[in-house]
């Protein structure tokens, strides 16, 4: 059962999640519009917020509810949102082709909770990569490459999904599964416990890779106020080795998130 924690201010690893929803979530609202006939692409700055409840997998860190507002930009080949910015590189029949920079959203405080206390904080980082997506009619694949810039884990992450959308009148609703692949480097560091960071109650550990498994159900419209509303529940299943890390206490995670969207 989710432990609701009500904040004035969200916490750091919710802020992470809601960064990432919204800005997947304004780029597919337009891309859900274009499918209808009498639509034409909308280009120029949209403001959204976004209401999300959460659950994490690391132990003793709050499962939380927040808003986050947020600003952006959308044409026909640029995008971005605050630290997230696409370009499309090529455009091939039903095929496109982006480089994409995304700062990744990740790593913890050692406040955060009682099982980090003597950890060294792990960082937030910068990733760069190209994605590859596919659509046609009412089905819509995607692939993208993202790797650590930086050096904060020199790891890198595969994401794959595909989902079809669904029309019922001013209702759209996409069903989508995912799989995705950390490796070694981007687990250890974020899940693993180096030899000086032992104790009592956390043991070492060094993570391998994990292929993790996500669905998700989209319930969109553009009745309301003019914008683009959309409703998406989220389950990801985490791989083995994230399960056996000290740092967590469950290899699942659910989500919740209500988004608003509109251009100026």
């Amino acid at each position: 059962m989710l432990n609701i924690n009500l904040k004035a201010a969200p916490s750091n690893t919710v802020i992470k999640l809601c960064c990432v929803f919204l800005y997947s979530s304004i780029v597919q609202a337009e891309d859900v519009l274009e499918k209808q006939p009498e639509r034409k692409h909308q280009s120029g700055f949209f403001y959204g917020v976004m209401l999300g409840l959460n659950n994490e997998i690391y132990k003793g860190v709050d499962n939380d509810f927040t808003a986050f507002p947020v600003v952006g930009y959308r044409s026909d080949s640029f995008n971005f949102l605050g630290p997230f910015i696409s370009y499309r590189l090529l455009k091939y029949g039903h095929y496109e082709l982006n480089s994409n920079m995304r700062y990744r959203f990740a790593g913890y405080d050692e406040s955060e909770s009682e099982v980090f206390n003597g950890m060294d904080d792990r960082d937030a980082s910068l990733d760069l990569g190209l994605g590859l997506s596919y659509k046609q009619e009412n089905w819509a694949g995607k692939f993208d490459v993202l790797h650590d810039v930086i050096g904060t884990s020199n790891g890198f992450e595969l994401n794959s999904s595909i989902g079809k959308t669904f029309y019922f009148g001013p209702i759209f609703i996409e069903p989508n599964l995912g799989l995705s692949y950390w490796d070694s480097q981007y687990v250890d560091y974020y899940y693993g416990v180096e030899a000086f960071e032992v104790n009592s109650n956390r043991q070492e550990y060094e993570g391998d890779y994990a292929l993790n498994k996500n669905l998700s159900l989209n319930i969109s419209t553009p009745i309301f106020f003019g914008g683009f509303t959309r409703l998406a529940l989220e389950q990801t299943f985490y791989g083995s080795s994230i399960k056996k890390s000290p740092l967590t206490d469950t290899d699942t995670s659910f989500s919740l998130r209500l988004t608003f969207s509109r251009f100026f």
